[in-house]
């Protein structure tokens, strides 16, 4: 059976830590801060009350059209708007990554913005960290590998992890505007690992 990405990011096997090299050993070329703006929009919050499937979920709405929560209003539409901004035309949450060689689901799909098309993995955290955790890296690495060898046509993939606080709404984004991997050597690593 496939193994889904988040068995093969639990796994953490030294086969696998080195099939993601071309993130794991690469700083994100852009680092982007999104202040949290105290206003009507944004209550802080702890994390009994807003989680990070709750974020999801929020995303998940306002991409589709739906309304939004007042709590959770102000990182979703910063976070779209940003999105926005970088010249993304479409946006898809929760897609579905069936690959012959890795599954899982990202939390967006975008085409357009750095690239052809860009996977965006949303964490819901209590402060931003500094740095993009290396599970996080491992995670947006397959699930760029699995976009890149199904889109064979596409000249490339970009790739970006945004920390959002549920207490603060600062939102950190960590982006590798080509995060298109060595398909060679992501498709031995994974036969390895598997």
């Amino acid at each position: 059976m496939t193994p889904t990405v988040s068995e093969l990011v639990r796994a953490n096997t030294p086969r696998m830590i080195a099939a993601i090299q071309y993130l794991q050993g690469n700083s994100p070329a852009l680092l982007i801060d999104l202040p949290p703006l105290f206003d009507s929009h944004f209550r802080p919050t702890d994390s009994n009350m807003f989680t990070g499937m709750d974020l999801h979920r929020s995303v998940t709405s306002a991409v589709r059209g739906r309304e939004v929560s007042r709590d959770h209003a102000s990182i979703t539409e910063r976070l779209l708007s940003w999105l926005w901004q970088t010249g993304v035309n479409e946006i898809r949450p929760e897609v579905n990554l069936d690959h012959p060689d890795v599954r899982g689901n990202c939390d967006l799909l975008v085409r357009g913005g750095y690239n052809d098309t860009g996977i965006i993995e949303i964490k819901a955290c209590n402060e931003v960290p500094d740095y993009a955790l290396s599970k996080h890296r491992m995670q947006l690495s397959l699930y760029l590998y699995a976009v890149a060898t199904r889109n064979r046509g596409e000249s490339g993939c970009w790739g970006a992890i945004a920390y959002c606080s549920l207490v603060t709404g600062h939102i950190r984004l960590f982006v590798w505007p080509d995060g298109t991997p060595n398909r060679k050597a992501m498709y031995r690593a994974l036969k390895l690992a598997a």
